[in-house]
């Protein structure tokens, strides 16, 4: 788009915002690549996989506990 001379600055100025964005738009449009997830794992308290989790979940269980004893030296950290 060109822009005629006789525009004020203001005018010429908004003519600029507009091609600005429609160039942005086309640049984000043109970097968009489709996502497929193929695949999920996880490993929490109490489910080592996906419908170990959902299950827990459905079942309304509780998965939160203390911690072992053997995983931290809380005597070095505290």
């Amino acid at each position: 788009m060109t822009t005629p001379p006789t525009l004020t600055p203001l005018q010429r100025a908004f003519v600029a915002l507009e091609e600005t964005r429609a160039r942005l738009a086309q640049a984000e449009r043109a970097t968009r690549e489709p996502v497929a997830i193929v695949g999920m794992g996880c490993r929490l308290p109490g489910a080592d996989n996906p419908q170990a989790l959902w299950r827990l979940l459905k079942e309304e269980r509780e998965a939160i506990g203390p911690l072992p004893s053997e995983r931290w030296d809380t005597q070095a950290l505290y």
